[in-house]
């Protein structure tokens, strides 16, 4: 008996714990398991299409899609495999814990049809037989050893600033011949920017500091992030750094070389104290803006440190009479032009080179620009032998190719006509090769201000120190029997490289963005007031035109009579609204424009430095942790934006810094820098400098949508709290408020307050009731008492607050409000496409005569405006509150409601 109830007793222990296994398994299995089946495809569109090229590019899944980057593999169009690599880049959590983005690397078999398959019974199983090999002897005068299976090279601690003994394997031999094609570089001159200033010129050399691989790396792809610092004789170190793209099977690498500006720009005293749009105290001096004796002083336009030269070196192992070959564009400057090619042979001790320049690089005096009905002239293109010019246009291709009997370098720089002043220098007698971000032969870059009698926009000070610049070059080894026309076309993946994208619907039910539609044909009078603005915006890019090493990519705000006025600074995240436009149609051109926005805004209208040195613990002695605290601290401000302004670095605000785009960057394209930056924007919020200034009125609603960006992308609790008390501090002042989420006094940053509360619920699922609550009663505030304090800037500014009552309620009153609204967002179609009109002054008269926006207001004139600053033919500042983040909203629940009218 008492056998048998042992044995009942442990079968019954048995079966309790059989069921709560397969319990527990089928839990798991519907806690992990993708609800999508095998069959789920995503099309890919290749837009210019080039075979061999390397393309990595972000996409989106909605809530629940996808749970494991291991079930989604890339099929060609015919469904064969393609070996991919595919990274996990951020989940839905808090709100859920399925993948919210991955990036996907591939290599182009020629197609310009892919397909992304993803769901459980998916997996990806193609090998990789190349594959990239990292070696890390991180010690003290150690090396990093990268080789991708047909090139070989180190990155040195210490002195030296780049890549060092380059081997290339022509024969697939793995390397036998131990020959190099690129040596070391002595005296830590790889990399370089060197300051001129009244003691002369300062050298610098270059130490790097760390190296590490980051997100995105992987057996195809591996993106290595170097630290560094920029040594002097008499002038302050300067941090720099590098993201090093690399590629397996491949003998070209992405350099994306940043650097950091820290001198002092003009002759005028460094002025004591803060200025009151971003003091942090009291307690000490509060700069007089309105002083003559600071207004009148000429040493604010006298430069002090100016960059004289900067970029990268390679000292390059070829010998005899070198082949140089490179293209030009015959045609003006804003035509595509017909590209010839030049080639030569260089004998020993005969250099070459070619030179790009334009309209007065350094903006001593402003930007000149075009006239309504003719555009400007001063771009010039050369190509010189033993410096003699042997050709010359108004724009050059932007690549070199040399090549003696055994092998070659081809080198290039993305942008060079768009970013001038570019020179490539093939200096022959000294086998070096230079790939100068900025050139000596343009003379100096100077920061000075332009004049010494205006304020930027309510500051009077030269806020240079601390912005940067990144600069994309390409370099490929090859063999000697390669064409020029060959390695250009490699160049070219990355100097007019394909955009991958997905269709515009699978962003839009992605629901990354909330609810927004992709672009459609059904309400093509509310499109045609998004795709006109951006065309214009284009239009005049290539017109004025805004061009240069500081402005490539930023806009202008403001256009009356013929004339733009004053930088953007970005607001409010300009760079946003055209990643906006680029996933709801595909646009290659929005493409190119917001990245290009995106790095020049997270550049240079970001401050950079001083920042606090942190300590990563790469070393082994204890003591460097104890050295690392008694570094200075940081400045406040790294984190802060530069305000809108006639020079980019003449104003800043505590309130002027949009981070979306930036993120969107980060997502989109791989490149992780665009999540570095925006962190620096992250980390500024959380140190709250400004006090309760910083968590009230715009400062309060741009950080919540700011934070909502940082931290989906990042999941850092110290973001996330940042977050919660700043979303809980908007909720207690909207009791004070009578409903308005929003001060009177800042009625026009409505969007701010709705896309930043959405968000929150979209990425967090956090206080979804009582953040609900608050979302619906301004709604309600708004729909019956519409805001003027800005007229229609503020009124149109509604639109989508308004829409979210109709979300969270159900309630048609709303919806019918939000489409009254938007009425006046309208445009009538043009007579003809924009790119068809000659001049400026025509496209201008036919897009005003074509907008449904009203002309002018009595209010408006009595400010003393002559007009009103949301017309069409403005720039974008004002078009995001009242057009960009508001129509594709409304256009989400027409479609999905099916009302309002239709043409």
């Amino acid at each position: 008996m008492y056998i048998e109830n042992v044995r009942k007793k442990y079968f019954t222990l048995f079966f309790i714990l059989c069921c709560f296994v397969v319990t527990s398994c089928f839990s798991q299995s519907v806690r992990t398991k993708s609800p999508s089946p095998a069959s789920n495809k995503i099309p890919i569109t290749v837009e210019n299409n080039r075979v061999g090229s390397p393309l990595n590019f972000g996409i989106p899944f909605p809530k629940g899609a996808l749970y494991s980057p291991e079930n989604v593999r890339v099929v060609d169009i015919n469904g064969k495999v393609v070996p991919s690599q595919i990274t996990e880049v951020n989940t839905w959590q808090p709100a859920n814990n399925s993948i919210q983005w991955i990036w996907v690397f591939i290599f182009s078999n020629g197609s310009n049809k892919y397909f992304i398959e993803y769901g459980q019974g998916i997996r990806r199983e193609t090998p990789v037989e190349d594959k990239i090999v990292v070696s890390n002897h991180w010690v003290e005068g150690g090396k990093i050893r990268v080789n991708t299976g047909k090139i070989k090279f180190y990155l040195k601690k210490g002195l030296g600033g780049f890549i060092n003994d380059v081997q290339l394997d022509l024969n697939n031999d793995n390397f036998s011949d131990t020959s190099k094609i690129v040596g070391n570089i002595e005296g830590g001159r790889g990399a370089f920017v060197d300051i001129l200033d009244d003691e002369g010129l300062d050298l610098s050399k270059a130490e790097i500091t760390g190296v590490r691989e980051d997100k995105g790396s992987g057996p195809m792809h591996v993106i290595l992030h170097v630290d560094g610092i920029y040594h002097y004789e008499h002038n302050t170190d300067a941090p720099f750094e590098m993201h090093i793209h690399v590629y397996a099977g491949q003998s070209y690498i992405k350099v994306l070389n940043t650097m950091i500006y820290t001198g002092v720009p003009t002759k005028h005293p460094l002025l004591e104290g803060e200025h009151a749009l971003i003091a942090t105290t009291l307690d000490t001096v509060i700069i007089n803006e309105d002083s003559l004796a600071l207004a009148r002083d000429k040493r604010w336009v006298e430069p002090n440190d100016q960059i004289a030269q900067m970029g990268l070196n390679l000292k390059y192992n070829l010998t005899g009479p070198i082949r140089f070959a490179t293209s030009y564009r015959e045609g003006s400057w804003w035509e595509d032009g017909t590209q010839k090619y030049y080639e030569t042979t260089l004998n020993n001790g005969q250099d070459a080179s070619i030179f790009q320049t334009g309209l007065n690089p350094t903006r001593m005096p402003p930007l000149p620009h075009s006239s309504g009905t003719s555009r400007i002239d001063g771009f010039n293109a050369t190509v010189k032998k033993g410096g003699k010019v042997e050709a010359q246009s108004e724009k050059s291709d932007g690549w070199i190719d040399i090549t003696d009997k055994k092998w070659g370098i081809a080198v290039g720089i993305r942008n060079f006509f768009k970013e001038f002043p570019k020179e490539i220098d093939l200096d022959n007698p000294n086998s070096m090769l230079h790939l100068y971000a900025w050139t000596p032969n343009a003379g100096p870059m100077s920061f000075a201000r332009y004049n010494d009698d205006q304020k930027g926009e309510g500051m009077f000070d030269n806020l240079a120190q601390g912005l940067a610049k990144t600069t994309e070059n390409i370099i490929y080894f090859h063999g000697a029997t390669e064409s020029p026309k060959n390695t250009e076309a490699v160049l070219n993946y990355f100097l007019d490289p394909s955009t991958p994208h997905a269709e515009p619907k699978w962003y839009a039910d992605s629901k990354v963005w909330g609810d927004i539609a992709p672009a459609n044909n059904s309400h093509q009078d509310l499109e045609r007031g998004l795709k006109y603005k951006y065309q214009w915006m284009l239009y005049n890019q290539n017109w004025e035109p805004w061009y240069g090493m500081w402005d490539y990519g930023e806009l202008k705000n403001y256009y009356y009579d013929g004339n733009w006025y004053e930088w953007s600074g970005n607001e409010p995240a300009q760079d946003f609204m055209w990643w906006l436009e680029f996933i709801r149609t595909g646009d290659r051109n929005a493409f190119i424009q917001a990245q290009a926005m995106s790095r020049v805004t997270m550049d240079v209208d970001q401050i950079h430095w001083p920042k606090t040195q942190k300590y990563i613990g790469d070393s082994n002695p204890a003591i460097d942790f104890w050295e690392n605290q008694k570094l200075p601290k940081g400045s406040p401000y790294v984190g802060m934006g530069r305000r809108h302004s006639e020079q980019h670095w003449v104003a800043a605000l505590s309130a002027h810094v949009w981070v979306p785009g930036w993120i969107m960057d980060y997502f989109l394209t791989g490149e992780n820098r665009g999540l570095e930056v925006a962190k620096e924007t992250g980390d500024l919020y959380l140190r709250r400098i400004w006090g309760d200034h910083g968590t009230t009125g715009r400062r309060l609603y741009l950080s919540v949508w700011n934070l909502d960006w940082i931290y989906n992308a990042t999941k850092e609790s110290e973001y996330g709290d940042e977050l919660e008390f700043r979303v809980n501090k908007m909720l207690k002042l909207q009791k004070e408020q009578q409903g308005n989420l929003v001060l009177d006094r800042y009625d026009y940053s409505q969007a701010y307050a709705s896309h930043g509360l959405d968000q929150y619920l979209n990425f967090t699922g956090k206080n979804a009731d009582e953040v609900k609550a608050a979302i619906v009663e301004n709604a309600r505030r708004l729909r019956d008492l519409p805001p003027w304090g800005h007229e229609y800037e503020s009124y149109l500014a509604t639109i989508h607050p308004v829409l979210l009552g109709y979300k969270y309620t159900g309630d048609k009153s709303f919806l019918e409000e939000a489409i009254h609204r938007s009425q006046f967002l309208k445009m009538n179609p043009l007579p003809t496409e924009i790119k068809n009109y000659k001049n400026l002054d025509a496209l201008e008269g036919a897009l005003e005569k074509a907008s449904n926006l009203p002309k002018e207001t009595e209010p408006y004139e009595m400010r003393g405006e002559k007009d009103p600053i949301w017309k069409f033919s403005s720039g974008m500042r004002v078009f995001g509150w009242t057009h960009i983040y508001n129509v594709p909203w409304v256009l989400y629940w027409l479609e999905k409601e099916k009302s309002g009218p239709k043409k």
